[in-house]
């Protein structure tokens, strides 16, 4: 005879993996709707054919063309034009929806890595930091990083319980992988060191100030790999310029005031968005756990929490490895904690409830971007204005906002050459601040007209029509080529003398 309660053992751990597939899936399956990918695409295309890295920002009309360029996320670059070629425009969301499953597994690694007592568990906080990372789910180099912290966090466990030459070689390659791909590879840094750091705090708070030999060792194979992990990530085409760069660009106080994704984290725009929520319930959730095990954390669990917290309290598009940071909290105390169940069944039992409810609240109200799979955002141009873009008919300079110069570029470079695009910190915000404003200065705008024989305009709606509004923008001056949801392609009428 069957034994059924045998069939029920087994069948919770696949309905409750198999919801998980399902709902990390969708809502990970987005359209691309960030404005440096096609950026990123071109630089990737021309890196591959011309074997060389762009040292200046090339693509503009503009005397800026000749300015530095830090192209310190040239490894993703090359990486997204080799993707583009293989799965085509229309395999894109489909990709980043299979890179949600990679972040789910990843994440379930590192929780049962450090501690999670059996699948579950481990599992359960895997989907804590996907649905945590999901309100920046978009196919960019940050979406890189979000994958590389989890992998590299695993080969630290390792390395941390076992500082065999393997585990330091492995963790360094993922940080010269990180460092030329991504600004953040500087978590790496840094989590070496709270490592480092932690176990000398350990010898005076926890063993009493006793350095024995197992103490010694520990810190000493630390701080041996806190210098190494720092050594290659000087293997980059800057060298120590890219973490100068990292560290300077992050300190510019502008940022906050021009680009959205380093607004403060409780800026009221990120607040009514899902995913701030989601991130703060992960955040008290974690807090209230540790808090209640705190006899059993170690210096490196608090360090941890403090520079997680605070690197997410510093601006919207950080809170997206709190998710990570509380598989690696939470493990080894979520799976104490849920061995007081009755049995592992119960425990999938209830993960496959949540990821019921989870998912039915996604396909109905989208993703914690509060976005479908089907939704476009401002930023992407329509299939038409694609079209018109490419027509060789259009050729010239063309006045761009900033967030359509990427595209453009990718599109029609170099037969139409923006004014701007997305690589504010290469720009400047002066410049920045003098392209914005050629739209409210009639003046101004005239004489730059002039000055760069510029033929076209692509600019957002929005920003046209606040201009307009103001009343110092003439548009006897141009004509509608074509139009979409959010852009309006324009050429210009009569050069005036």
């Amino acid at each position: 005879m069957l034994n059924h309660n045998n069939i029920s053992q087994r069948m919770w751990p696949v309905v409750a993996l198999a919801l998980t597939l399902i709902v990390c899936f969708y809502a990970s399956l987005v359209q691309l709707n960030g404005v440096d990918f096609w950026l990123q695409v071109k630089i990737g295309e021309i890196i591959v054919r011309e074997n060389q890295i762009p040292t200046t920002l090339m693509f503009p009309f503009t005397e800026i063309a000749s300015n530095k360029f830090n192209a310190h996320e040239w490894l993703a670059s090359v990486f997204f034009y080799l993707l583009l070629g293989v799965v085509g425009e229309e395999g894109l969301p489909w990709f980043v929806a299979l890179l949600g499953w990679v972040l789910l597994y990843l994440s379930a690694k590192l929780a049962h890595q450090r501690g999670a007592t059996g699948p579950a568990a481990a599992l359960g906080l895997g989907v804590l930091a996907v649905l945590t990372e999901n309100y920046r789910h978009v196919l960019r180099p940050e979406l890189v990083s979000a994958l590389l912290l989890p992998m590299f966090w695993v080969q630290l466990e390792k390395f941390r319980r076992q500082p065999v030459w393997t585990h330091a070689l492995t963790s360094s390659l993922i940080v010269v992988v990180w460092v030329n791909s991504h600004g953040s590879f500087v978590i790496a840094l840094v989590l070496t060191s709270i490592y480092a750091i932690g176990e000398i705090v350990n010898v005076y708070f926890r063993d009493g100030g006793c350095l024995g030999t197992d103490s010694r060792q520990r810190i000493m194979h630390m701080s041996l790999l806190v210098i190494v992990h720092f050594l290659v990530s000087l293997l980059n085409p800057f060298g120590v310029n890219s973490l100068l760069f990292v560290i300077g660009f992050g300190g510019d106080p502008n940022l906050r005031l021009f680009i959205a994704e380093w607004a403060p984290t409780f800026d009221s725009r990120w607040i009514e968005l899902p995913g701030f929520w989601i991130a703060l319930a992960v955040w008290v959730g974690t807090v209230f756990l540790l808090l209640r095990n705190w006899r059993q954390l170690d210096a490196v669990d608090v360090l941890v929490l403090i520079f997680f917290s605070a690197l997410a309290a510093r601006a919207i598009r950080f809170p997206v490895y709190l998710g990570v940071m509380s598989a690696f909290l939470c493990a080894p105390h979520a799976g104490k904690y849920l061995q007081n169940l009755s049995d592992e069944k119960i425990i999938f039992q209830r993960l496959s409830v949540f990821m019921l409810a989870l998912g039915i609240m996604v396909f109905l109200f989208g993703n914690a971007q509060g976005r479908k799979p089907h939704y476009t955002g401002v930023a992407k141009l329509s299939d038409r204005m694609i079209k018109t873009l490419e027509n060789p008919n259009h050729s010239g300079n063309v006045l761009t906002s900033l967030e359509l110069g990427a595209e453009l570029i990718y599109r029609a470079y170099p037969r139409l050459r923006p004014s701007i695009d997305c690589r504010v910190d290469s720009f400047g915000f002066e410049y920045l601040l003098d392209q914005e404003r050629l739209l409210y200065n009639d003046d101004q705008l005239l004489a730059f007209l002039q000055r760069y024989n510029v033929q076209y305009m692509l600019m957002d709606r929005a920003r046209l029509h606040d201009a307009m509004q103001s009343g110092a923008w003439r548009a006897d001056r141009w004509t509608v080529v074509d139009v979409d949801k959010s852009a309006i392609f324009l050429r210009r009428l009569k050069p005036e003398h």
